[in-house]
């Protein structure tokens, strides 16, 4: 049970934005799940570990080596489905650092997408943490992420039917799922399809939406280069929403 409330706050102060605190809890979480065996609490551990460090400055290489490491050590190991879940996330993980890398993230998310369907039929196990939001539909929400931090917009815009937004559970998420649609027509200069995907983005988690501050650059950005009409309409109440008004 402290390993599970441990990870829980580990996930909570990273959100929250204290990245030292979260590595403790991380921590915390490991240690006291260690004694239990399984592989789940090490692979959730590393996930959050990886997580801080990817929004650090120069910390990326550092990133990926603990994803990349953990996941060597674990997967011949991983049964349950609360194993599959948490090491499915750390190549999750694990792709989208290499992609922020500039390198090709694709091992990472196919060994994700195979983990992926080997849930109908692992056993259910006792895992102490379980991440039950990896599938195949998280799986193909991630290559989305991905493809956006290698700034391939066809691949993104090509990938976006295959992920459907109501079986994301977080509401930030599934936002982000439609902010990463309009980042994209955004790069290519498809400034209507852009805006409509950033307005789905902003109803479905408004507060979130609003706090992004890739969501401001972007729409500020937008503000600058589209057509007069449009940024006196819908993209010009957007922007502010968000206070992304060009001075």
């Amino acid at each position: 049970m402290l390993s599970s409330v441990a990870d829980t706050v580990a996930k909570a102060l990273r959100a929250w934005g204290y990245p030292q605190l979260s590595w403790t809890a991380a921590d915390e979480s490991e240690r006291a799940a260690s004694h239990l065996g399984g592989t789940a609490v090490t692979a959730a551990a590393a996930f959050d570990r990886s997580q801080v460090l990817l929004s650090r400055p120069g910390a990326l290489p550092r990133a990926l080596q603990i994803a990349e490491d953990t996941v060597d050590k674990l997967t011949a190991d991983a049964r349950t489905i609360g194993e599959l879940e948490t090491l499915g996330m750390l190549h999750l993980q694990a792709g989208l650092v290499t992609a922020s890398l500039d390198g090709d993230p694709t091992a990472h998310l196919d060994e994700a997408d195979e983990l992926a369907t080997r849930l109908g039929t692992a056993p259910a196990g006792q895992s102490i943490l379980r991440n039950p939001t990896f599938g195949a539909n998280n799986v193909a929400l991630w290559r989305m992420s991905a493809a956006m931090e290698k700034r391939d917009a066809s691949t993104v815009i090509k990938l976006a039917p295959t992920v459907d937004p109501e079986l994301i559970p977080a509401m930030g998420r599934r936002a982000q799922y439609f902010v990463e649609i309009g980042r994209a027509y955004a790069m290519d200069k498809q400034w209507n399809a852009s805006l409509a995907a950033l307005l789905r983005a902003e109803h479905t988690a408004p507060q979130h939406v609003r706090n992004m501050s890739v969501v401001r650059e972007l729409v500020g950005y937008m503000m600058r280069s589209a057509r007069r009409d449009l940024a006196s309409g819908d993209l010009g109440r957007l922007a502010q929403r968000i206070g992304a008004v060009p001075s």
